[in-house]
């Protein structure tokens, strides 16, 4: 692309710009009804008790994995609530994000191990852990029972924004994959999933793709999250300003140029990152 046309294309969107906000100060403001396409609406996941993944900000519409596993032997899975409303017992479902910010909590159960029962001949226990608490959940609750000589598998799904570091054991990697499977010892074993929580790219849970949920690769300037930066995500940031709406965007992604707010020279920014390939 030319000089030229680099600087006619910056143009062509301070005029687009300029006559949305002359049309927006002659319409009459609906700020109960405002338009909002791309919306995100906040999925929080927690639990007292339990491990659990799921957590992060969605668009409407996109599946979600909602899942937990117990910290404890002593403690067994009840139920989920909703908003405080009592929602699902399955331990793992899939939740379809809608219109509002909503809140999932694991309920568990006090279930002590009795000191006495007889213990399984051959049989111990695989403890897992995070070295990041809300960061995932485990596909078997922690303390769970295996006989040694058998095959364990463990699986790790992460929440929104936290990539995998891999699974370790006294400090010495045993695997970079979120799902593998190892021979259970003759003792208890304590297996721990290490994550880094990734700012830059909240949407983005590594791994080895296991992760469920409708999740986009997002980059600094991907405003509509497309996988591409283009003059589409400039006339969004644009849209949005003269709306009053910056609010719902992405600030990791719109901030472009990091000062801590979302406006027109975030969008010329984009323009440069466009027409410069950066």
């Amino acid at each position: 692309m030319t000089k030229l046309q680099r600087l006619l294309l910056t143009w062509l969107l301070l005029i687009v710009g300029s006559a949305m906000l002359t049309v927006s100060a002659q319409d009459d403001f609906n700020p109960g009804n405002p338009p909002e396409p791309d919306l995100r609406l906040r999925v929080n996941v927690s639990s007292e008790r339990g491990y659990t993944s799921g957590s992060g900000t969605y668009l409407s519409g996109t599946k979600v994995t909602i899942s937990t596993s117990s910290q404890s032997e002593d403690f067994t899975f009840a139920y989920w609530t909703l908003n405080g409303e009592k929602y699902s017992e399955q331990q793992t479902f899939e939740y379809v994000v809608a219109d509002r910010n909503v809140n999932f909590v694991a309920i568990y159960d006090f279930t002590p191990v009795n000191p006495s029962e007889p213990q399984m001949p051959d049989t111990y226990r695989v403890y897992l852990s995070t070295n990041e608490p809300g960061s995932c959940s485990f596909n078997r609750d922690n303390g769970a029972k295996a006989k040694a000589g058998t095959w364990v598998e463990l699986r790790a799904t992460p929440s929104q924004g936290y990539k995998f570091k891999g699974w370790f054991v006294d400090g010495v990697k045993q695997s970079d994959q979120l799902a593998f499977n190892f021979v259970m010892p003759a003792s208890n074993v304590n297996y721990e999933a290490r994550f880094v929580y990734n700012p830059d790219s909240p949407d983005e849970p590594q791994g080895d793709g296991s992760q469920t949920g409708n999740i986009t690769n997002s980059q600094v300037g991907d405003v509509d999250g497309d996988g591409t930066i283009d003059t589409a995500d400039a006339v969004m940031i644009i849209e949005h300003y003269i709306k009053g709406t910056t609010d719902k965007l992405n600030k990791a992604t719109a901030d472009v140029d990091g000062d801590g707010k979302i406006d027109t020279a975030d969008a010329v920014k984009v323009i440069n990152k466009y027409v410069n390939k950066e």
